[in-house]
């Protein structure tokens, strides 16, 4: 079962809320695995605080804070994705009006999405920490089309105020690097820093639907 632990084997454990990520480990992780959010609040970025930095250092936090030692083979994985353009970053809107200011700046335009990912385990020295970055171009969307779309809810839970699979509205034209890295889990990522760790593990992973992978 996925919300059980077992621990008669290795087990990976996601500090994560988000169903995109929950839905990704489910589909490509093959062994027992274990939800468990992070309670930690997630910081605003610092003054210059590159896109890169900022997700590294709260996918690292996600990480350390859901850790146990009693569990020795245990991978806990963190993660996290924000957006970033004209030097700004977008985190989750707040309100309709911060959603649809978000999704305005980014019409008709490229932007940066970064995910990074974090995994501390006792197999290792260090925590592994890893960002991968994928350029998007949106499409020149109408003032209608974006009420229509935060009035559906839909972009208070991600990053940038939008889910880059999301059927209806459509906003991408371009995709430039991995997809499942906008999402919010880049799995061939994922795959690569397991492989570090136990590659037995890691021949296991599936890499899905990604063009990058």
């Amino acid at each position: 079962m996925a919300n059980q632990i077992n621990t008669q084997s290795p087990l990976l454990v996601l500090a994560s809320k988000s169903p995109r990520r929950i839905e990704l480990i489910r589909s490509s992780w093959p062994h027992s695995f274990a939800i468990k959010p992070s309670n930690e609040k997630e910081d605003e970025p610092n003054k210059n605080e590159s896109v890169q930095s900022y997700t590294s250092r709260i996918a690292l936090e996600k990480a350390k804070a859901i850790s146990n030692n009693e569990y020795p083979n245990r991978f806990f994985v963190g993660a996290d994705t924000a957006v970033s353009v004209d030097g700004s970053i977008l985190l989750k809107p707040s309100s309709e009006f911060d959603a649809s200011k978000m999704l305005d700046k980014l019409r008709d335009r490229v932007h940066i999405v970064s995910t990074s990912i974090s995994i501390t385990s006792m197999l290792i020295n260090q925590p592994i920490i890893v960002s991968k970055t994928t350029r998007v171009e949106f499409r020149n969307y109408t003032d209608d089309e974006i009420n229509r779309y935060v009035s559906t809810g839909a972009p208070f839970d991600k990053s940038g105020g939008y889910a880059i699979q999301d059927r209806r509205f459509k906003p991408a034209t371009k995709i430039d690097g991995c997809y499942l890295n906008v999402v919010g889990l880049p799995i061939c990522t994922l795959k690569e820093q397991i492989d570090k760790i136990s590659p037995d593990y890691a021949k296991s992973i599936k890499l899905l639907s990604c063009n990058d992978c």
